[in-house]
Protein backbone atom coordinates (compact mmCIF):
# COMPACT_ATOMS: atom_id res chain seq x y z
CA UNK A 1 0.00 0.00 0.00
CA UNK A 2 2.40 2.76 0.77
CA UNK A 3 4.45 1.91 -2.43
CA UNK A 4 1.12 2.72 -4.29
CA UNK A 5 0.53 5.69 -2.22
CA UNK A 6 4.15 6.60 -3.35
CA UNK A 7 3.52 6.18 -7.11
CA UNK A 8 0.05 7.79 -6.96
CA UNK A 9 2.14 10.87 -5.54
CA UNK A 10 4.27 11.55 -7.77
CA UNK A 11 1.72 10.41 -10.90
CA UNK A 12 0.03 13.69 -9.12
CA UNK A 13 2.99 15.60 -8.40
CA UNK A 14 4.26 15.61 -12.47
CA UNK A 15 1.15 16.52 -13.15
CA UNK A 16 0.48 19.84 -11.51
CA UNK A 17 4.38 20.55 -12.75
CA UNK A 18 4.32 23.38 -15.57
CA UNK A 19 4.78 21.34 -19.20
CA UNK A 20 8.54 22.58 -19.70
CA UNK A 21 9.66 21.36 -16.35
CA UNK A 22 8.33 18.31 -17.41
CA UNK A 23 9.53 17.92 -20.55
CA UNK A 24 13.09 18.62 -19.80
CA UNK A 25 14.97 15.87 -18.32
CA UNK A 26 17.48 16.43 -15.33
CA UNK A 27 20.71 15.78 -17.43
CA UNK A 28 19.40 18.19 -20.89
CA UNK A 29 22.11 21.00 -21.73
CA UNK A 30 21.15 23.91 -23.45
CA UNK A 31 22.01 23.88 -26.87
CA UNK A 32 25.50 24.70 -27.46
CA UNK A 33 25.83 28.21 -28.82
CA UNK A 34 26.71 28.49 -32.49
CA UNK A 35 29.43 29.94 -34.00
CA UNK A 36 28.50 33.55 -34.06
CA UNK A 37 31.96 34.58 -36.13
CA UNK A 38 30.75 32.31 -38.87
CA UNK A 39 27.23 33.63 -38.49
CA UNK A 40 28.39 37.22 -38.74
CA UNK A 41 30.40 36.73 -41.62
CA UNK A 42 27.63 34.54 -43.21
CA UNK A 43 25.57 37.90 -42.62
CA UNK A 44 28.19 40.35 -44.17
CA UNK A 45 28.38 37.92 -47.08
CA UNK A 46 24.39 38.17 -47.73
CA UNK A 47 24.47 42.02 -46.91
CA UNK A 48 27.31 42.52 -49.33
CA UNK A 49 25.48 40.55 -52.38
CA UNK A 50 22.20 42.10 -51.90
CA UNK A 51 23.87 45.70 -52.07
CA UNK A 52 25.57 44.86 -55.26
CA UNK A 53 22.41 44.22 -56.53
CA UNK A 54 21.16 47.60 -55.28
CA UNK A 55 23.77 48.81 -57.74
CA UNK A 56 23.38 46.37 -59.88
CA UNK A 57 19.70 48.11 -60.30
CA UNK A 58 20.32 51.50 -60.21
CA UNK A 59 23.37 50.87 -62.93
CA UNK A 60 20.28 48.71 -64.94
CA UNK A 61 17.96 52.14 -64.17
CA UNK A 62 15.44 49.35 -62.76
CA UNK A 63 13.70 52.19 -60.28
CA UNK A 64 11.09 49.40 -59.38
CA UNK A 65 13.62 47.41 -58.59
CA UNK A 66 15.39 49.76 -56.72
CA UNK A 67 12.33 50.62 -54.72
CA UNK A 68 11.61 47.38 -53.49
CA UNK A 69 15.31 47.18 -52.39
CA UNK A 70 14.80 50.17 -49.50
CA UNK A 71 14.00 50.12 -46.22
CA UNK A 72 10.33 51.85 -45.61
CA UNK A 73 12.35 53.39 -42.96
CA UNK A 74 15.03 54.81 -45.01
CA UNK A 75 15.55 58.77 -44.22
CA UNK A 76 15.10 60.60 -47.08
CA UNK A 77 13.13 57.99 -48.83
CA UNK A 78 11.37 60.43 -51.26
CA UNK A 79 14.60 62.48 -51.96
CA UNK A 80 16.64 59.54 -52.95
CA UNK A 81 14.59 58.29 -55.48
CA UNK A 82 13.95 61.25 -56.88
CA UNK A 83 18.18 62.06 -57.33
CA UNK A 84 17.79 58.42 -58.74
CA UNK A 85 15.29 59.43 -61.05
CA UNK A 86 17.02 62.30 -62.38
CA UNK A 87 20.44 60.26 -62.79
CA UNK A 88 18.85 57.58 -65.39
CA UNK A 89 18.05 60.50 -67.41
CA UNK A 90 21.06 62.45 -67.24
CA UNK A 91 23.19 59.93 -67.13
CA UNK A 92 23.71 56.77 -69.64
CA UNK A 93 26.69 53.21 -69.56
CA UNK A 94 26.71 53.91 -65.15
CA UNK A 95 29.08 51.88 -63.60
CA UNK A 96 30.12 52.05 -60.02
CA UNK A 97 32.56 50.34 -58.46
CA UNK A 98 33.62 49.82 -54.77
CA UNK A 99 36.79 49.71 -53.43
CA UNK A 100 37.93 48.16 -50.33
CA UNK A 101 34.76 47.25 -48.93
CA UNK A 102 34.79 46.59 -45.01
CA UNK A 103 31.94 45.34 -43.40
CA UNK A 104 30.69 44.71 -40.27
CA UNK A 105 27.77 42.88 -39.80
CA UNK A 106 25.31 41.36 -37.31
CA UNK A 107 22.41 39.61 -37.04
CA UNK A 108 20.12 42.24 -38.70
CA UNK A 109 22.25 44.79 -39.78
CA UNK A 110 25.30 45.46 -41.55
CA UNK A 111 27.18 48.48 -41.80
CA UNK A 112 29.65 48.93 -45.21
CA UNK A 113 32.01 51.50 -45.71
CA UNK A 114 33.40 51.75 -48.87
CA UNK A 115 35.37 53.84 -51.38
CA UNK A 116 33.65 54.19 -54.86
CA UNK A 117 33.80 55.67 -57.90
CA UNK A 118 31.32 55.94 -60.27
CA UNK A 119 31.82 56.20 -64.20
CA UNK A 120 29.28 57.49 -66.48
CA UNK A 121 28.30 59.38 -69.90
CA UNK A 122 26.55 62.24 -69.10
CA UNK A 123 23.93 62.80 -71.68
CA UNK A 124 23.57 66.27 -71.98
CA UNK A 125 27.41 66.59 -73.60
CA UNK A 126 28.14 63.42 -74.33
CA UNK A 127 31.04 63.10 -71.81
CA UNK A 128 32.58 60.82 -70.00
CA UNK A 129 32.46 61.56 -66.83
CA UNK A 130 34.11 60.28 -63.06
CA UNK A 131 32.92 60.82 -59.57
CA UNK A 132 34.45 59.26 -56.24
CA UNK A 133 33.87 59.49 -52.90
CA UNK A 134 33.63 57.18 -49.71
CA UNK A 135 30.09 56.40 -47.91
CA UNK A 136 29.21 53.99 -45.09
CA UNK A 137 25.96 52.19 -46.22
CA UNK A 138 23.74 50.45 -43.42
CA UNK A 139 21.68 47.37 -45.07
CA UNK A 140 18.64 45.99 -42.94
CA UNK A 141 17.74 42.46 -42.82
CA UNK A 142 13.48 42.09 -42.98
CA UNK A 143 11.77 38.65 -43.86
CA UNK A 144 12.13 39.89 -47.22
CA UNK A 145 15.39 40.12 -47.07
CA UNK A 146 18.69 42.64 -47.29
CA UNK A 147 17.48 45.99 -48.02
CA UNK A 148 19.23 49.34 -47.99
CA UNK A 149 18.18 51.56 -44.77
CA UNK A 150 20.80 54.25 -45.09
CA UNK A 151 23.52 56.19 -46.21
CA UNK A 152 25.96 58.75 -44.69
CA UNK A 153 28.99 60.43 -46.91
CA UNK A 154 29.68 60.94 -50.13
CA UNK A 155 26.11 59.18 -52.23
CA UNK A 156 26.95 58.36 -55.64
CA UNK A 157 23.23 57.82 -56.18
CA UNK A 158 21.55 61.12 -57.41
CA UNK A 159 24.10 62.94 -58.64
CA UNK A 160 23.02 64.35 -61.80
CA UNK A 161 23.34 68.28 -60.03
CA UNK A 162 27.31 67.19 -59.85
CA UNK A 163 29.14 68.78 -62.46
CA UNK A 164 32.88 67.92 -62.60
CA UNK A 165 34.85 70.32 -64.50
CA UNK A 166 38.08 68.39 -64.43
CA UNK A 167 36.74 65.15 -65.74
CA UNK A 168 36.95 64.20 -61.34
CA UNK A 169 35.61 65.43 -59.07
CA UNK A 170 35.11 64.07 -55.12
CA UNK A 171 31.82 64.50 -54.07
CA UNK A 172 30.87 65.49 -50.26
CA UNK A 173 26.89 66.04 -49.21
CA UNK A 174 26.27 67.62 -46.08
CA UNK A 175 23.90 65.27 -45.18
CA UNK A 176 24.28 63.23 -42.10
CA UNK A 177 21.96 60.60 -43.24
CA UNK A 178 20.42 60.13 -46.53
Amino acid sequence: MPRTLVVLLAMVSSLCMPPCARAQSPDARPAPPQNSIADSAEHARAARRAFDDVILLYESSDLAGLRSRLDPGFIGHQRFLDGVQRDFAAQRLVRIHLLEPRITAGADVAAIQVSWEKRFVDAQRFEPRLLTGTMIVLMHRTTSGWQLAAIQGDDPFGTHRIQPQGGTERRRTDDALR
